[in-house]
């Protein structure tokens, strides 16, 4: 609107009621935009006029509902939709949410306890592997695996040889 030089007066109500000047206007009970502000303050619009006097009530409700539907998103990335609502834009996932935590579960064809088994069974046929060659057999994204190989080396089942190998920690 500076480019175009065009003028606006927004004045947000707060304690100090101003009914008697909103009682001039025309009452749109709409989300606060910059496109509607817009349409408001150019001129040989339909909705032009001068001045725009904003409801504080209006802006905590939509705080309040914004907050609202964060907390009953089930299906989108928390950090993107965050993201979204400052008009940001971001297409990566952050893959740390519990949305983000909840789809890898359902995506993932077995557990950690599945996968523990099958790397053991691996391992088990070949004398060592490093964890790149254990990665190689499975169909999986490389963070689970991973996961899935500090696990089995915090439990004490394999062990990290001299050559940045992983082999099973024999009992004997």
């Amino acid at each position: 609107m500076a480019k175009r030089r065009i003028g606006a007066l927004i004045t947000i109500e707060q304690e100090t009621g101003i009914d008697d000047y909103a009682e001039t206007g025309t009452p749109i009970d709409g989300v606060l935009t910059s496109q509607l502000l817009t349409n408001i303050f150019t001129p040989n619009t339909p909705l032009h006029d001068g001045a725009v006097i904003i409801k504080q009530n209006k802006i905590k409700s939509e705080k309040i509902d914004a907050v609202v539907k964060y907390v009953r998103n089930k299906s989108i990335c928390r950090s993107c939709y965050l993201l979204a609502y400052f008009g940001e834009k971001n297409n990566k996932n952050c893959g740390i949410c519990d949305v983000c935590i909840k789809v890898n579960k359902k995506s993932r064809p077995y557990g950690h306890e599945q996968l523990s088994q099958n790397i053991l069974t691996l391992l088990s046929s070949h004398d060592s592997l490093s964890s790149k060659e254990i990665i190689s057999h499975f169909n999986l994204d490389s963070s689970v695996i991973l996961s899935t190989l500090q696990l089995l080396l915090d439990s004490n089942k394999i062990t990290i040889t001299s050559q940045n190998k992983l082999e099973i920690i024999s009992n004997e």
